[in-house]
């Protein structure tokens, strides 16, 4: 091993490369945020923008990054949901019998230790911002999505149910839906996910996990199906068949980890995801009107290019890996360091940047420039009070673990 190269990390539990993503996908959705604050990408879920770009060479730079930076994104978020079947699987892809650790008591004592206390800090902090003058006026930001906050809307929040009704999805915090999917995906998993996962196989598992979603397709409304993102049942069942080719010991998972730990594999994988998100459209006349919602149906394909990564990755760290490498990178001290708080960054930088952008409006910095400001003092400010936020409501809950690395 050449001497720029770490040291295999087999001896330690946790695989930093996995914070690392984590980190990278939360800023992505923090820069989407930060340029919606106007309410310019909003507009699609009916906010209308505070003001019309204005022709500068600033929109000229920043309009194609709006689509750019908001498709990466809607794409973090889908690796979010990969990435928590993973790393929920990993423990029980390493035992020798397939069990929760702790069972089922001790792995509910986890999940809630981990995402309640941090959650339900920022749905009260999120409240408390009514308190602040102007900040739900119906200015025409992005922060309109929050309003009108009603009782039921904090009781689904409460409840983590805020996505299975469009009425509730984005009040009060709108990046939160995706917290209540994840809650109930983690409700599935040792009740359905798992027991499919000991009983048949991998391949039954993501069979069933988009199965059941496709089943559900038919029988609610198009609008309460997608907006309760109930396929990303099958992503989360990507990311544990990803962790258990990755780990176990089953002959039939070896034989997948051989064929699926290459990266001309997970090129090719993506290569067939792009393809099936854009010929289509290209090549069906009227296809967008005869299926209006293709994520279904394209994020197997998704699902399938991540788990494949993942099983790349982890090969790699098995083995060992050089400092400048992909691998390198996301294990490197400060993207790790990001992912750590990955999750404060998430809940908290919403209600961050809500206020950030009502002060910067006040100063009388609104349109183009507003763009500058938001990007260069704008998201430092709000990864130093998310991080801030993580060191008082979410690292003392954390496992030692991740809370060692820093």
């Amino acid at each position: 091993m050449s001497t720029n190269a770490l040291t295999p990390p087999q001896q330690r539990d946790r695989i930093h490369y996995i914070d690392g993503l984590r980190g990278l996908a939360a800023f992505a959705v923090v820069l989407s945020h930060a340029l919606e604050m106007q309410g310019y990408h909003a507009s699609f879920y009916g906010v209308q923008p505070i003001v019309q770009l204005e022709g500068t060479w600033i929109s000229t730079l920043f309009v194609p990054a709006f689509a750019v930076i908001g498709w990466l994104a809607t794409i973090a978020v889908k690796l979010f949901i990969v990435i928590s079947g993973y790393s929920l699987m990993l423990a029980v892809a390493r035992s020798k019998d397939g069990a929760l650790r702790g069972g089922l008591g001790g792995y509910f004592k986890r999940r809630i230790r981990r995402i309640w206390p941090p959650y339900y800090a920022t749905l009260v902090l999120s409240l408390a911002l009514l308190i602040i003058p102007g900040m739900y006026s119906e200015r025409g930001v992005y922060q309109d999505l929050a309003i009108p906050v009603t009782t039921e809307a904090i009781t689904a929040h409460a409840l983590f149910i805020q996505n299975l009704n469009p009425a509730w999805t984005g009040l009060i915090n709108p990046p939160l839906w995706t917290i209540a999917v994840e809650e109930q995906i983690y409700v599935l998993f040792p009740f359905l996910l798992l027991p499919l996962w000991r009983r048949f196989g991998s391949l039954t598992l993501v069979a069933v996990g988009f199965g059941l979603a496709y089943l559900l397709m038919a029988l609610l409304p198009p609008e309460y199906y997608n907006n309760g993102r109930l396929w990303y049942v099958g992503l989360f069942a990507c990311g544990a068949v990803g962790a258990s080719i990755s780990f176990s010991q089953r002959a039939g998972e070896q034989r997948w980890r051989g064929r699926l730990g290459r990266w001309w594999v997970v090129m090719a994988l993506f290569g067939l995801w792009a393809l099936v998100m854009v010929l289509p459209k290209r090549i069906i006349p009227g296809f967008e009107a005869l299926v209006p919602h293709t994520e279904p149906f394209t994020d197997v394909m998704f699902g399938f290019a991540v788990m494949s990564l993942l099983i790349c990755l982890t090969e790699n760290w098995k083995r060992g890996f050089r400092a400048r490498s992909l691998l390198g990178f996301l294990e490197s001290r400060p993207i790790v360091g990001v992912g750590i708080f990955s999750y404060s960054m998430y809940l908290m930088h919403a209600p961050i940047l809500a206020v950030i952008t009502l002060a910067l409006h006040n100063l009388g910095i609104i349109g183009d420039v507003f763009y500058v400001w938001i990007l260069v003092l704008g998201v430092p400010l709000t990864m130093f009070g998310t991080y801030l936020f993580h060191q008082v409501f979410e690292r003392p809950f954390m496992p030692q673990a991740a809370k060692s690395f820093t």
